[in-house]
């Protein structure tokens, strides 16, 4: 994957640290999705391998992932397709998390525990060959997403004035060339950029909550919606970790980032 950053004007900071003290991060998810065949008697989509497959998944994950919930209801299995149904957690409530469902893998952390080299893509490559390993025929992979949710309390002089948070410590101006009889309550800023791979990055700006109070919320995600062979996902998922962590490098302006160390 080439100079897929080349939209981006600004150099990276060069005051990158592994993990930040006060990291804004509020939730990274994995997901991979694969094709759900054609019932020719119900006609609806569905997973064939699944009904055998969650099984032999769960006792492959059981000795790292031992605690598990069941988080969709007692609907046919065809209503949730590409939906999770079963989650696997370390102990309760204990990030990360593995979810299946039919036609979905996915693996979801938070900033606690969070740690791309170490923590994060062992648990992603885990997961994933054990959805290898639980279906007869290996699943015909169609779609691939890496996303990051970050959120920052608006505080001091931002309290009340999210939109210069933005423009100051996100660096993305909010700009209309016309007059309006009020000032901005809401906003919500959604951009998407082609990659020379052929996968989408999307970054989403909006006000929100953090801890039940008032945020900025960025989200920054690389998609691909095309074939994927098993060969291709782990190296996939390393060039777009690499794409969303030099975005946030560039996007944040340097004082800001380095309050986050």
């Amino acid at each position: 994957m080439e100079n897929l950053l080349s939209f981006v004007a600004m150099p990276p900071n060069s005051n990158h640290v592994a993990k930040l003290t006060k990291a804004p991060l509020q939730e990274v998810i994995f997901e991979l999705f694969w094709e759900l065949d054609i019932d020719p008697q119900m006609r609806q989509s569905h997973d064939p391998g699944f009904e055998l497959a969650q099984g032999v998944f769960a006792e492959l994950v059981k000795e790292r992932f031992p605690f598990y919930k069941r988080v969709a209801p007692p609907i046919p299995v065809y209503l949730l397709n590409h939906r999770p149904i079963h989650q696997f957690w370390r102990g309760e409530n204990e990030w990360p998390v593995v979810q299946l469902g039919p036609g979905l893998l996915a693996t979801n952390d938070t900033e606690k525990t969070y740690v791309w080299d170490t923590e994060f893509l062992p648990v992603v490559e885990y997961a994933l060959d054990a959805v290898l390993k639980s279906y007869k025929e290996s699943p015909r992979f169609q779609k691939v997403s890496l996303r990051y949710i970050d959120a920052v309390e608006l505080r001091d002089e931002f309290e009340n004035d999210f939109v210069t948070f933005v423009e100051t410590n996100l660096q993305v101006r909010v700009v209309r060339n016309f007059e309006v009889g009020g000032t901005i309550s809401d906003l919500n800023l959604n951009q998407v950029f082609s990659l020379n791979d052929g996968s989408k990055l999307q970054l989403v700006i909006s006000n929100g909550q953090r801890d039940n109070k008032p945020a900025v919320v960025w989200q920054t995600a690389v998609v691909r919606e095309k074939h994927i062979s098993v060969d291709e996902i782990m190296m996939w998922i390393s060039d777009a970790h690499s794409v969303t962590s030099s975005l946030f490098k560039r996007m944040l302006r340097e004082d800001f980032y380095d309050s986050l160390k």
